[in-house]
């Protein structure tokens, strides 16, 4: 039984060792990428490659350098004050979103409903947007509640905070290029996403479209992180998206990215979210329908915790 454990522990030794070697490889290839042309640091070679087709249309994300809005960023969701700011810094101007989740999951939930609650109201009252209303309608934060170890009553280990942009028009054939900088210095590997939606033939009785998520989702994540900032960058397709909706084909018609951080606890701030389009291809029917119709799966609620995985 000895000799058996000093085996095993022998061979985890080594996989420790190989696992070290190769991270030690990863980042000395990374530090030999050359800089962006604006001096910022690619996240890897994969990001470094998409950066260099050429981009065919300018940024279909609306103020994705997070420079333009009043109270809080153009084009993006409100900021709650304590869970994500508009913050001063990033890569690109003056201003950068930062997203701290070292938060009491309770306290932070029930703020950032009100909040989203209040900016819905400022912009019904106002008649031009929250962004027009005289002053910020977003109160100041709470005071924040005390965490600690091990932490899993937090933001970070449970519910995660996702930090969405407006909606955007897919154009038939698209290949789209995403880019986003981002750094944190508590070890943290956030996300990217790129959700799409469907409009739905049916509206609510004041006009406004139903919406349908799920039909097409791209997921990344910004590994390796080193508490500098760094480019990410990958290229995804949804003309080759492989979505039915009851037996027919069906092609995203929106296009949304969400920046998304989580474990562990500490602050992820993010920066020059670009969404742009690289090429054209044909759009590629999906496979025959089988025969047993499957069962639909439950649609994930817009801020549940994302299931990692295709």
């Amino acid at each position: 039984m000895k000799i058996r454990a000093g085996i095993a522990v022998w061979i985890l030794l080594v996989r420790f060792a190989a696992a070290g070697a190769d991270l030690a490889d990863a980042t000395k290839e990374r530090e030999r990428l050359p800089l962006a042309p604006d001096g910022v640091k690619y996240l890897d070679r994969d990001s470094y490659g998409a950066m260099q087709m050429k981009a065919l249309s300018g940024n279909l994300v609306k103020n994705g350098s997070f420079e333009e809005g009043r109270w809080w960023p153009i084009g993006w969701d409100p900021c709650d004050k304590l869970g994500t700011v508009w913050a001063e810094g990033g890569t690109d101007g003056k201003r950068c979103i930062r997203i701290d989740t070292n938060l009491q999951e309770e306290q932070w939930v029930a703020w950032n409903e009100r909040v989203l609650a209040i900016a819905a109201q400022a912009a019904q009252q106002s008649g031009g947007g929250a962004q027009a209303a005289g002053d910020d309608p977003i109160p100041n934060p709470p005071a924040r509640q005390p965490t600690k170890a091990p932490f899993y009553d937090t933001v970070a280990g449970n519910h995660g905070i996702h930090y969405r942009c407006e909606l955007i028009r897919v154009e038939p054939g698209a290949i789209y290029r995403l880019s986003v900088d981002a750094r944190n210095t508590c070890g943290g590997e956030p996300m990217v996403f790129v959700k799409g939606f469907f409009d739905r033939p049916t509206m609510t009785e004041s006009g406004e479209r139903i919406l349908e998520r799920g039909i097409y989702r791209v997921e990344r994540t910004l590994h390796n992180s080193d508490g500098e900032w760094r480019r990410f960058a990958t290229v995804f397709h949804p003309a080759l998206s492989q979505s039915t909706v009851e037996g027919k084909a069906k092609q995203p018609e929106w296009l949304r990215v969400e920046l998304y951080a989580f474990w562990p606890v500490g602050v992820y701030e993010f920066d020059n979210v670009r969404l742009e389009i690289v090429g054209h291809e044909e759009i590629q029917p999906p496979p025959a329908v089988a025969k047993e119709p499957e069962k639909p799966a439950k649609p994930l609620k817009d801020d549940e915790f994302p299931v990692f995985g295709k």
